[in-house]
């Protein structure tokens, strides 16, 4: 009896899986601890961050003190999870590279990587809209009007009431698109620079495009949060550099 053929190697990371669903919770907590606290918590960053709090609390024993700490902790990762959106980005870039052939190129062309990356994009993005235009348990607060086809049609960038229009959450489509277009050219780039120097590259690019957006052109601050790719560009940057060194040594 001839021997089973070999299966082929699963290329699936299911721990990206798990790091999108962790991503997706942190995002939707952030949005609803926000609400509930209504500007009434200190901002993590702020340098006094963990005496405000000891000073709320008034604990004077070990216990009470440790308890004030750890409600400053979850206070802090709470409003921070807006920062699970860099994380959706590094996995993109990093997915994206993992996929890619030996060679940092598609197997079947860019053409075909294009059509089957719209393909993925267009439609739940399509149906999210219609979702939101005839669903009678979701808030509008936004007309319909012309900026709901140009919403449809993928743009998230400009005239800047575009970015948050409708539901806020869709501006990461806009940017993303933008990096899925010009991927083929960071693909190039990270196979001839190699991930080092490919991530100093990106660094110096956002920290460029944020610098001249803020202080040269004095652009909307919708531009810095992804409106422009190129403010984003350092994550999805690092996230390729991962996939790269991911696919050459698991």
């Amino acid at each position: 009896m001839p021997p089973p053929p070999a299966t082929a190697p699963r290329v699936r990371l299911d721990w990206i899986d798990a790091t999108r669903g962790f991503s997706i919770l942190w995002v939707a907590w952030f949005h609803f601890f926000s609400t509930w606290a209504d500007g009434r918590e200190p901002w993590p960053f702020n340098p006094a961050y963990f005496q405000i709090y000891t000073e709320r609390c008034g604990a004077g024993d070990a216990l009470g003190r440790a308890a004030c700490l750890g409600q400053a902790l979850f206070v802090a990762f709470s409003q921070l999870g807006s920062q699970a959106v860099a994380v959706f980005l590094l996995v993109s870039g990093l997915v994206l590279v993992y996929g890619l052939g030996d060679d940092g190129a598609p197997r079947s062309g860019w053409g075909a990587w294009y059509r089957q990356r719209l393909l993925r994009l267009f439609p739940m993005y399509w149906t999210a809209h219609l979702v939101w235009l005839v669903s009678p348990f979701v808030a509008r607060h936004d007309p319909v009007d012309w900026r709901f086809l140009a919403s449809f049609l993928g743009d998230r960038v400009w005239p800047p009431s575009l970015f948050y229009y409708a539901v806020p959450a869709w501006w990461f489509f806009g940017c993303i698109l933008q990096l899925y277009l010009v991927f083929p050219v960071l693909a190039s780039a990270l196979r001839r620079l190699g991930p080092g120097r490919f991530l100093l590259a990106c660094a110096a690019f956002t920290v460029a495009s944020r610098a001249v957006l803020l202080w040269v052109l004095e652009a909307n601050g919708n531009f810095v949060m992804g409106a422009f790719f190129g403010s984003r560009l350092w994550e999805f940057g690092a996230g390729m550099a991962m996939g790269w060194l991911l696919r050459h040594d698991r």
